[in-house]
């Protein structure tokens, strides 16, 4: 009898279990081209669709811009992925390194100030990665 009464139990919470799932499942956001399929041609640079990067900001510096963000065929799945990189951004009398990263929100820049904002939503993302070990440079922490 206790066994019976246990596996309703069981069953019972989950049931509840189950059903709130449901909801959490149906309330995800599909992330508007999460595949990196679509991009954007702009003189010099292209940009995946419905994201925001500093590729603008930097290509607006005459003759010393440099984008950061790039179509790449080196993908997970699909044909297309985002490559971002760091970029040393040399004008006279300056310098400095312009990392490449990509946003669903608004992204302001202050190229002079070297300085960067972003408006809108944040969110969790998980993504395949490959990371050039040739090129990383780790720091210890103290």
């Amino acid at each position: 009898m206790i066994y019976m009464k246990t596996l309703k139990q069981i069953a019972f919470l989950t049931a509840i279990f189950l059903t709130a799932m449901t909801g959490v499942l149906k309330a995800q956001t599909v992330i508007p081209n999460g595949d990196f399929e679509s991009w954007n041609s702009y003189s010099g640079y292209s940009n995946p669709a419905s994201w925001d990067t500093p590729n603008s900001a930097l290509m607006g510096i005459p003759f010393f811009g440099k984008a950061v963000v790039f179509k790449s065929t080196d993908f997970h799945g699909g044909a297309y992925s985002c490559k971002l990189l760091t970029q040393q951004i040399a004008i006279p009398g300056s310098a400095f390194n312009a990392p490449g990263f990509i946003t669903l929100g608004k992204l302001s820049i202050n190229i002079s100030a070297q300085t960067f904002s972003v408006n809108g939503t944040t969110s969790l993302l998980t993504l395949w990665g490959i990371i050039n070990s040739s090129q990383l440079a780790v720091t210890p922490v103290p």
